[in-house]
């Protein structure tokens, strides 16, 4: 996500040449608008009770066997309260995906929303979830970018 804010955020990783014309030439590029869908993203969710999933949290693993393409691999992240859970799937190409996740920490039942990254537009993902050790969910496809990252917003019927 970001890559053509080049020189704009930090949002790059490795040794890469970050300079760019100018960086009011930046702002109308894909990647300050994508960094603009990850603000609007977390600021209608409750960000700061989200704790990362695994051992070192204290909270258990809530993606299937820590599905792994290559060296990336999904990040969830829940609420303690059982209220919330967020998911990243990273790109590996354009189809679509399945994979498990773990709702059994969720306190009742779930609706789950898929984000596009790159556009910004939320699509839903399945009908009232239960509130059960796993449950299988397939990403849309390719997002507006055509690769296939997506966030998955699950979040208790009573919610909101």
């Amino acid at each position: 996500m970001c890559e053509s804010a080049r020189g704009v955020y930090a949002l790059e990783y490795g040794d890469v040449d970050h300079a760019v014309s100018s960086w009011s030439a930046e702002l109308d590029s894909e990647g300050t608008f994508q960094a603009l869908h990850l603000h609007a993203f977390f600021e209608r969710l409750p960000w700061h009770r989200l704790v990362p999933a695994g051992p070192a949290s204290g909270l258990p693993r809530l993606i299937g066997s820590w599905q792994f393409w290559g060296q990336r691999r999904i990040a969830a992240a829940a609420t303690r309260e059982g209220d919330l859970l967020v998911v990243y799937v990273p790109p590996t190409g354009s189809g679509s995906r399945s994979f498990s996740v773990d709702l059994s920490r969720m306190r009742g039942p779930s609706r789950a929303r898929w984000y596009d990254p790159v556009s910004g537009v939320w699509s839903p993902a399945a009908g009232l979830l239960p509130a059960s050790k796993a449950v299988e969910l397939q990403t849309p496809g390719a997002n507006a970018a055509g690769t296939n990252d997506w966030a998955l917003v699950v979040e208790t019927a009573d919610r909101g």
